[in-house]
C-alpha cells in the first residue's frame, strides 16, 4: 500500500464518486472544472495537493492537502490543512481512510509542518484515532423579533453590503493583519489566499444549481481605532455572519449595523461560528451592541453538525492552542 500524489486521471476517479457528496449543486462537468481551477489557481499550484492511497495500483481512499500559515504571538507556523477525506464505496469498511490519515500525518512530520488542521463534517471519531483533537464545534443562532422602527434606517444608513471583490483586498488584508495580532492564533491571509477563496465562492455562486448566496462585505475603512469589515451571506430568512474583523469600536459598529439591517429586512435569524462570540466577552451578550429599537427573541448555542475544527500539534510550541476557547478560527478559513 502507498500514499501517492494524484495524477489527474486519479482525481477524476475520485470525483466520479464525490460529485454526489460535495458538488454543491454543480453539474459533473462544472464540478470537475471547479476542482481543476482550484488546483491550477496561482495559490493552489503552490499550496494545494491531491493524494490517493493505493493498493495494487487501485485507489482505495483520497484526500486534499493545503499548506497554510497560522500566526500566534507575532510568529508564523506552517500548517497542513486536510480536506475531502474519502474512501471509494466498494472499499469501505476496511480502515483505508484511517490508514491514509496515518500516512498523511507521517508525511507532514517528515516535511516539518508545525501542525495539522481540518474541519470534519462526519464527527470527530475517525480523526481522533490518528491524533487530532477537537478545538471548536459550536455555532450560535440569534432569533429576531420583527421590527418596523424608523430609527433602524438611521442605524444602518452609513454602511452597506456590497459583493466581496478583489478590489477590496487591500482594505481586508490591512484590517485582518491588525486584528490577528490580538488573537491567540489565526490563519494568515495574503492576497493570493484571499483571491483563491473569493474565486471558489464566485464559481459556486455563478454555476451552482442551488441557491448559492454571494459573499457580501461591509467595510469601515478607518484607522486602527475605527476600521474593520464584516463578511456575510444571506439566504432566505437567515443572515450568516462569517466573520467580523477590526478594532473593538469597529466591531460594535459592524454588529449594530448587521442587527439593524436584519431587523429592517425581516430577517428571522442570524447565524455564526463560535469565533464571533469573542466580540461579546465576558458573557457573550449580544444586547451590548443593540440599540433600544432592536430586540432578540431567542439565542441558542449548539454543536455544529459540520465543519468541526480539529487540530493535531506537531511542534510542541502550539500545544497550548488546544486550550483556547472559543476557537478563534474564522469560517472563511474552512478548507
Amino acid at each position: 500500500m502507498s500514499l501517492e500524489r494524484a495524477e489527474w486521471h486519479d482525481v477524476l476517479t475520485v470525483l466520479r464518486e464525490t460529485v454526489s457528496i460535495w458538488s454543491t449543486g454543480l453539474t459533473p462537468h462544472d464540478y470537475r472544472r471547479y476542482i481543476w481551477l482550484q488546483m491550477h489557481h496561482f495559490w493552489g499550484r503552490n499550496n494545494f495537493r491531491f493524494y490517493v492511497y493505493k493498493e495494487n495500483n487501485e485507489i482505495k481512499s483520497s484526500c486534499k492537502l493545503y499548506t497554510i500559515k497560522i500566526a500566534s504571538r507575532g510568529k508564523e507556523y506552517t500548517f497542513c490543512g486536510v480536506g475531502a477525506v474519502h474512501t471509494l464505496t466498494k472499499h469501505r469498511g476496511n480502515q483505508y481512510a484511517r490508514a491514509l490519515l496515518k500516512e498523511v500525518v507521517d508525511l507532514c512530520e517528515s516535511e516539518n509542518y508545525d501542525g495539522m488542521v481540518l474541519f470534519s463534517d462526519i464527527g470527530p471519531d475517525l480523526y481522533e484515532d490518528v491524533g487530532f483533537i477537537e478545538i471548536g464545534s459550536a455555532e450560535f443562532s440569534v432569533y429576531l423579533e420583527p421590527a418596523n422602527d424608523a430609527a433602524l434606517t438611521e442605524v444602518y444608513s452609513s454602511l452597506s453590503f456590497q459583493p466581496l471583490r478583489e478590489a477590496d483586498l487591500d482594505v481586508l488584508i490591512r484590517h485582518h493583519r491588525r486584528w490577528i495580532r490580538h488573537q491567540p492564533f489565526g490563519v494568515v491571509r495574503d492576497s493570493a489566499y484571499w483571491k483563491y477563496k473569493i474565486a471558489r465562492e464566485d464559481f459556486l455562486n455563478v454555476n451552482s444549481n442551488l441557491s448559492w448566496p454571494q459573499l457580501q462585505v461591509t467595510l469601515i475603512d478607518g484607522d486602527t481605532t475605527l476600521g474593520g469589515y464584516a463578511i456575510t451571506e444571506c439566504g432566505g430568512n437567515t443572515l450568516r455572519v462569517m466573520e467580523v474583523v477590526g478594532s473593538d469600536d469597529a466591531c460594535v459598529k459592524l454588529w449594530t449595523y448587521l442587527f439593524a439591517w436584519a431587523e429592517a429586512n425581516q430577517i428571522k435569524r442570524i447565524r455564526g461560528w463560535e469565533a464571533l462570540i469573542r466580540d461579546f466577552e465576558p458573557n457573550y451578550k449580544f444586547e451590548s451592541v443593540l440599540s433600544p429599537s432592536l430586540s432578540i427573541s431567542e439565542m441558542h448555542y449548539s454543536e455544529r453538525s459540520w465543519g468541526r475544527c480539529m487540530m493535531l500539534p506537531i511542534n510542541p510550541e502550539i500545544d497550548d492552542w488546544l486550550d483556547v476557547n472559543p476557537c478563534p478560527v474564522l469560517e472563511l478559513d474552512h478548507l
